[in-house]
């Protein structure tokens, strides 16, 4: 899943938890600073090749999210997806530093499901890795 998709299904689910349905692609593309094109071309993929998003073609405020979703931590998202631009040799360093801050952030706060989404995203990433 792409940081851009990320930002989708996360103003997806917030604006349907705030108003009981579905943002058009219009609102999704204002809130994020993108054509509706582009949007709807972000939730064709997710629909058809991923099935992270479900919807009636052809009418509008009808998306919802499946509700096989693991929710990453959107920064550890990001990061790891700059990592892929990375030189090989830089992702495993990038992935320890990722690591790292989660057990600081173990260290300070207690067990949060945001945290737990985050070592999980790392957890796919080193594997992806292998």
């Amino acid at each position: 899943m792409t940081p851009r998709q990320m930002d989708i299904l996360i103003f997806i689910r917030d604006y349907r938890n705030q108003h009981g349905y579905s943002p058009t692609m219009q609102e999704i593309g204002d809130e994020l600073g993108v054509t509706k094109v582009t949007v709807f071309e972000h939730v064709e993929r997710m629909i058809w090749d991923k099935h992270l998003i479900r919807g009636e073609p052809y009418t509008s405020r009808t998306l919802t999210i499946s509700p096989d979703i693991v929710w990453p931590e959107p920064l550890i998202v990001r990061c790891l997806s700059a990592c892929k631009g990375l030189n090989p040799k830089g992702v495993p360093k990038a992935i320890r530093a990722l690591r790292k801050l989660c057990d600081e952030l173990d260290e300070c706060m207690p067990p949060t499901p945001a945290l737990a989404r985050a070592r999980r995203a790392l957890a796919g990433a080193v594997e992806e890795q292998h």
